[in-house]
């Protein structure tokens, strides 16, 4: 008798076709969103106080002199 193969073959579905994955569960999804939020997450608050900082009072009073 020989040995077995050094690859281990993976089972598959009756009449040999591979079977489907199972759905995603709606917890993965919401995972998946809580990562991407926490990494775009730093860039909005950085864009959030740019805005601020043009809309600060000093800025403004500079723009109003430069038209009038």
């Amino acid at each position: 008798m020989s040995p077995p193969s050094p690859r281990r073959r993976r089972p598959t579905a009756r009449g040999g076709s591979p079977q489907a994955l199972p759905a995603a569960s709606p917890e993965a999804a919401f995972t998946g969103l809580k990562k991407f939020l926490y990494g775009v997450a730093p860039g909005g608050l950085l864009l959030l106080g740019a805005v601020a900082m043009l809309g600060s009072g000093s800025f403004l009073d500079s723009l109003r002199s430069l038209r009038s």
